[in-house]
């Protein structure tokens, strides 16, 4: 970030400080996201009045002994995942209690 404040007067001072911008706001938000605040749930609302409701498919990459429990597991996966998106779709996802919020992240991915 240095190297881009020092490199403001020396040529493509917009593209320096837009560099420096998106980090100062990537900074803030991290910030506001550890205080349990997402500054971005405003885009969630924005797309839900977009193209309508599409369902999401959660995939997931854990070894189960056999692949029918693979399978009943997934299935009981996606039924609650689509339960918490249609309270998103309904109630937004300020709604969403901590352990809501946490099956999500799971089913993301990013819990793994």
């Amino acid at each position: 970030m240095l190297l881009y404040f020092i490199s403001i007067p020396l040529g493509n001072s917009g593209g320096h400080i837009a560099h420096l911008g998106g980090a100062f706001a990537g900074w803030i938000s991290v910030i506001q996201l550890r205080r349990g605040r997402d500054l971005t749930s405003f885009m969630r609302t924005l797309e839900s009045l977009g193209a309508g409701r599409r369902k999401l498919k959660v995939v997931s990459r854990s070894n189960f002994s056999s692949e029918e429990r693979y399978r009943q597991d997934s299935i009981a996966s996606q039924e609650l995942v689509d339960r918490i998106l249609d309270k998103i779709n309904k109630t937004g996802f300020d709604s969403l209690t901590k352990a809501e919020k946490e099956i999500l992240y799971r089913a993301s991915g990013k819990g793994n």
